[in-house]
């Protein structure tokens, strides 16, 4: 079990790290300092999502399963928003990508927030694998 618990406390921080990119580079994008496109953000977001879902990062879902579910019934509304013509296509984009900059950020803190906790958590567990000498 402690063997799983690092593992996943590793792919929470690279999954943070990623998360942290992203939310890099919707902040560049909102303050004008765009190196990339509204679409390659779009899919930079759209791969996080794709990793979630992914059942290696189930675990994420315990802790970040209630904030995901607030943050689309948010962003519902933005996503179903009628598109007239290319100017309407853009700013729905560009609110779209803005709008997950709260969602990263809620993502970073949430994971930031686990890592902690289960450092503390975790070292009784070690402190017993290495008297037992099992580390």
């Amino acid at each position: 079990i402690y063997q799983k618990i690092k593992k996943n406390m590793n792919l929470s921080l690279n999954f943070k790290k990623e998360c942290k990119k992203v939310q890099k580079q919707i902040h560049n994008l909102t303050h004008g300092k765009n190196k990339l496109s509204l679409e390659q953000i779009n899919q930079n977001i759209d791969k996080i999502k794709e990793k979630l879902s992914n059942k290696k990062y189930l675990f994420l879902q315990e802790i970040l399963g209630p904030t995901l579910h607030h943050e689309q019934s948010i962003l519902t509304p933005l996503y179903l928003k009628d598109i007239k013509d290319e100017s309407d296509k853009q700013n729905k984009l560009f609110a779209w990508v803005y709008a997950h900059e709260a969602l990263m950020e809620n993502i970073i803190e949430l994971l930031e927030v686990q890592d902690k906790r289960l450092k503390i958590a975790i070292l009784p567990l070690q402190d017993f694998l290495e008297k037992k000498k099992a580390l």
